[in-house]
């Protein structure tokens, strides 16, 4: 992801004061530690510089936890496993349950437009197999959940899950599940 051109405004007004603050301290002579050049150049810069560094540092943070939490999925989901926490949208991140169907299939689409950029060698495999598991578990959930979404383009995923959930727990659903299993039973049987 390339810098914008306000960010790279402060990242050169950074490198400059921290290029000053080195040749001021150098002349002043000893040892120039990281924490007493953080320190000097905090003291010289102005009130909006140092606001404006600031939160270009804390963005850039933020931006790379966002990455981890769309990385991450919880095992412990007893719905789907694999499936993220988080999706990306636009320029942040959203809670997987707090999605759209549109925008659910936005972060999975950019999924797998990532899983095919792996093709380049400095792409890890680790990070390909996790990804390719993780756009299964998502296109899986589509699946299931996109049926009760049709129609009504502003529900959100967590409560297409609450709806699927529920209709596993119909008579109907139990009868057939219960149904086929009995049926497997048979089949293995007749089969020995």
């Amino acid at each position: 992801m390339g810098e914008t051109e306000e960010e790279g405004e402060v990242n050169k007004t950074l490198s400059d004061a921290i290029d000053e603050t080195i040749e001021r301290l150098r002349a002043k002579g000893g040892i120039i530690t990281a924490d007493g050049c953080a320190s000097s150049l905090i003291d010289t810069l102005q009130p909006g510089q140092w606001r404006e560094m600031a939160l270009h540092s804390i963005a850039s943070t933020v931006h790379r936890r966002f990455q981890r939490l769309v990385d991450k999925t919880d095992e412990r989901q007893g719905w789907l496993p694999g499936v993220p926490q988080f999706i990306k949208v636009t320029d942040g991140v959203l809670a997987n349950d707090d999605a759209t169907l549109e925008q659910y299939r936005e972060s999975e689409a950019e999924l797998a437009a990532r899983i095919k950029s792996y093709d380049y060698p400095r792409r890890s495999p680790e990070k390909l197999k996790r990804d390719k598991r993780t756009l299964a578990a998502m296109r899986k959930q589509d699946r299931r959940f996109a049926p009760f979404m049709a129609g009504e383009p502003e529900m959100r995923m967590g409560r297409a899950r609450e709806l699927y959930q529920a209709s596993l727990e119909t008579p109907r659903a139990l009868r057939d599940r219960k149904g086929g299993k009995a049926k497997n039973r048979r089949n293995a049987k007749s089969t020995t």
